[in-house]
């Protein structure tokens, strides 16, 4: 039996068999011969399969009175006989070959439907007519529809190839007569109506490019039909007579001018594509105005390509035009959603954009940036505090902070259209980076000059203009510029690292970071030198936490250097007061309590409420509010160490420093806090035994009583 039911492959006898389309002729004696065979192999499979499935009944009666016996060894023996069996092991061999069989039957249907095709349509000849080529690939489609076996694949193949040439040959013949007709019918005038003559063979046209085209994604810009490339062929000859000839459109400087009049024409034919050609293009999911900008935007390549040649040693031009092509291509995506090559449209941009050409616009973005943040930080308002630009109650920025942000800005729009990773990161870190970090130089170096002027170990150093530039307002004021600065920005980047942009850029980035090493995907300098990286696949994060984090330490050391600012104008002012040891005085006041302020005191609260008056104005209520917590305890520090610490005191001289310590605070307007309390009440004790304090512990107290007279 296994002689007639051996393991035959399918495929490969019907490859031995079936090696070009003419072998085909030699089918109708093979038919026979596998009749034969098969009537043959059904007689043997039907006798084993009878013999093999009255075992296995057998085997499974004796099974079943077995269990019924409760006979488990005999059970075990019944089943070990009937897997060794010879006619179960061939009843598997039975299954396998009837599958073979079926395959079999079903390639030499197959077969049989390519041998009629093949008697409908003989070999192509000058003679073919369109009805002769569509009659075949319908024929052939509808074969098509169903699941074509592996063993007849190649066949398959090799008739799609080959209606494909007709089917190519045939447009060709078709694309002339569309041509001719165009002409005819005064296409692309405003006389233009379409004749029935045209559609014809435009839906002709349309049938034959499409029916067996393979769509993929190879070519970054999409393949129109054929019948669109005839349509746009008098426009290209438009474009190129006027921005490719020594015409006054042709102006290097306006690409806008060339990417208008491109729109123009989609406009000029949009109504006839949608009324005419559309209901052509059947049931695809093909749309005319998508396939008409396709076929017309190598006019736009080609132009682009010219320009950025001829203009790659001006930057500023060469900036505009890459400008102006992304306007473009966003043109066509939001006013026609133009989005072809199944959505990854690398766009104009992506294709002139050469990693030779990339390097050099980048090089042109950076010198120019990098210029133009050179010129804002040079300007004589840069570091001038901007009250308007930022909504109310916010901490004030200086100009130059703004500025830049806009700077910024501009350079992620010029490469925001940008499909590769590799060129946004190039981007990011040579321009953007690059001036985020030179922002932080320039606040970082003005916050040293008012540190180097507030440490008393390296005052001497500092020259007379320096002092002037970090002194008494001027200070204050440059704190103030340096903070607001550096805290724009943190909350700028901090927007910036939530925009749907830069979060696709930095799971782009992270997904790639590891590959990228290894393959060069990302340059490895970049990889390298950036803090901007991640340095895992962690998910997390943002393009400009490490930047942030920079910016943060920055602010942080510069609100330091705020409350150094403000002891030392408060202590060099307050050194009269310090001084004073009549404490102790045994005088009585009229009314205790109002007694008046120190006389000492007010040259340093006009001073400090000056001071404090102007970050009033430049800081948000959250940061002065900050400030004036921390100065509250400084102070409140002060009053403890220099005066109550190191003087007795009388009744009257208690109720003098109760005075002095509420004059301070309020005409400060400092909080009324814990560090308030714990000095007002302290000078309490001072001024009245019968005092009762609510916020001192009881070593404070004990501490205080011991200074009373």
């Amino acid at each position: 039996m296994s002689r007639h039911i051996g393991k035959i492959s399918g495929k490969l006898f019907l490859d031995g068999q079936f090696a070009t389309l003419a072998d085909l002729e030699s089918l109708d004696q093979l038919e026979s011969e596998l009749l034969e065979k098969q009537e043959r192999l059904n007689i043997d499979i039907t006798t084993a399969h009878n013999e093999a499935s009255s075992l296995i009944v057998q085997h499974a009666k004796a099974v079943q009175d077995f269990v019924e016996e409760g006979d488990k060894v005999s059970i075990i023996v019944a089943l070990e006989e009937l897997g060794k069996n010879e006619l179960v092991n061939t009843n598997k061999e039975v299954q396998a070959a009837i599958k073979n069989a079926e395959s079999l039957a079903s390639s030499e249907h197959h077969i049989g439907n390519l041998v009629s095709l093949q008697q409908n349509y003989s070999t192509p000849s000058e003679s073919d007519t369109s009805a002769k080529v569509k009659s075949a690939i319908q024929e052939y489609l509808e074969l098509n529809q169903r699941d074509v076996p592996p063993a007849v694949e190649v066949l398959h193949s090799q008739w799609r190839k080959k209606l494909q040439k007709s089917a190519q040959k045939e447009l060709q013949r078709l694309s002339k007569e569309a041509e001719e007709e165009l002409v005819t019918c005064q296409y692309p005038s405003k006389e233009f109506h379409p004749s029935e003559r045209l559609l014809s063979i435009i839906e002709e046209m349309v049938f034959l490019d499409s029916s067996l085209r393979t769509e993929s994604t190879a070519d970054p810009q999409g393949v129109p039909l054929e019948a669109f490339s005839v349509l746009t062929a008098p426009y290209d000859v438009r474009l190129r007579f006027h921005f490719e000839g020594n015409k006054d459109t042709n102006q290097p400087d306006k690409p806008e001018w060339f990417y208008s009049y491109f729109l123009d024409i989609i406009d000029e034919q949009e109504n006839f594509l949608q009324e005419y050609i559309q209901p052509l293009l059947g049931e695809s999911d093909r749309i005319a105005v998508n396939e008409f900008i396709c076929a017309l935007i190598p006019s736009a390549i080609r132009k682009a390509s010219v320009l950025f040649d001829a203009l790659r040693d001006t930057s500023t031009e060469l900036s505009h035009l890459l400008f102006e092509t992304v306007v473009f291509e966003t043109a066509l995506k939001e006013r026609y959603f133009y989005s072809p090559n199944k959505g990854n449209w690398v766009g104009i941009s992506g294709a002139i954009l050469t990693p030779e050409r990339f390097d050099i616009w980048l090089n042109v973005e950076r010198d120019f940036a990098i210029s133009r943040f050179q010129s804002i930080i040079q300007l004589p308002d840069a570091w001038e505090i901007d009250f308007d630009g930022v909504e109310r109650g916010v901490t004030k920025p200086t100009k130059s902070a703004l500025m830049v942000k806009d700077l910024l800005e501009g350079v992620t729009d010029h490469y925001r259209s940008l499909t590769s990773v590799a060129y946004r990161l190039k981007f990011l870190i040579s321009i953007q980076t690059t001036i985020l970090d030179l922002y932080h130089e320039q606040l970082h170096e003005q916050n040293l000059l008012l540190e180097s002027n507030i440490s008393l170990l390296s005052r001497a150093l500092v020259g007379a203009a320096d002092k002037q530039k970090t002194g008494g307002s001027e200070g204050i004021w440059r704190v103030c510029r340096i903070f607001g600065s550096a805290k724009f920005i943190i909350e700028t980047l901090q927007v910036w690292g939530e925009d749907v942009f830069f979060l696709e850029l930095w799971r782009d980035i992270t997904s790639l970071n590891n590959s990228s090493r290894k393959e060069g995907g990302i340059d490895d300098d970049a990889l390298q030198t950036s803090a901007t990286l991640p340095t895992d696949d962690r998910d997390e994060g943002t393009l400009f936490d490490d930047t942030i984090k920079g910016y943060t330490s920055l602010q942080d050391r510069v609100y330091h250097t705020a409350k150094a600012f403000l002891e030392k104008r408060m202590q060099d002012g307050m050194k009269d007061y310090f001084k004073l040891n009549d404490w102790s005085k045994n005088i009585g006041y009229p009314d205790p309590e109002n007694v008046p302020p120190s006389s000492q005191l007010s040259v340093p609260i006009q001073t400090m409420d000056k001071y404090l008056g102007i970050m009033r104005k430049c800081l948000s209520d959250e940061d002065m509010y900050q400030i004036l917590k921390d100065f509250s305890k400084v102070l409140a520090e002060y009053f403890s160490r220099q005066v109550i610490m190191v003087n007795t005191f009388s009744a009257a001289g208690g109720q003098q420093l109760l005075s002095d310590v509420r004059e301070m605070w309020q005409r400060l307007n400092l909080p009324l806090d814990q560090e308030y309390y714990r000095i007002y009440e302290s000078a309490g004790l001072l001024s009245s035994r019968d005092f009762q304090p609510s916020h001192l512990d009881s070593a404070t107290v004990k501490s205080v009583v011991r200074r009373r007279a």
